[in-house]
């Protein structure tokens, strides 16, 4: 028996700040917001255990990448483009620290 799948849309071009209102998809497996405006730190998205598969590529996203959940999976993650992304797992490609910060 196949678990029951619920298509999510998102409007590309989408402006705001993340929310924890992802939070709560708990069942979710699969989330794709490329192509929009979020701004701010990246989620850490921990309590989305069935998640295998983000796109949060061309965005402006900025700050580290967390190193737990759905970030630990460099196949299941998309974070390609604007963003201002550093750390997370040495197989994302990220440089390892803000320029800023050093």
């Amino acid at each position: 028996m196949s678990k029951p799948t619920v298509p999510i849309s998102v409007p590309q071009y989408f402006s705001r700040t993340y929310t924890r209102s992802l939070d709560n998809l708990k069942g979710v497996e699969f989330i794709d917001l490329s192509l929009n405006n979020l701004a701010g730190p990246i989620p850490s998205l921990n309590t989305l255990y069935y998640l295998n598969f983000l796109n949060l590529s061309n965005n402006m996203l900025q700050r580290e990448v967390p190193k737990q959940g759905i970030f630990l999976n460099a196949s299941g993650v998309f974070l390609s483009g604007k963003a201002k992304l550093w750390g997370g797992i040495s197989t994302l490609g990220l440089p390892k620290c803000s320029s800023k910060s050093v």
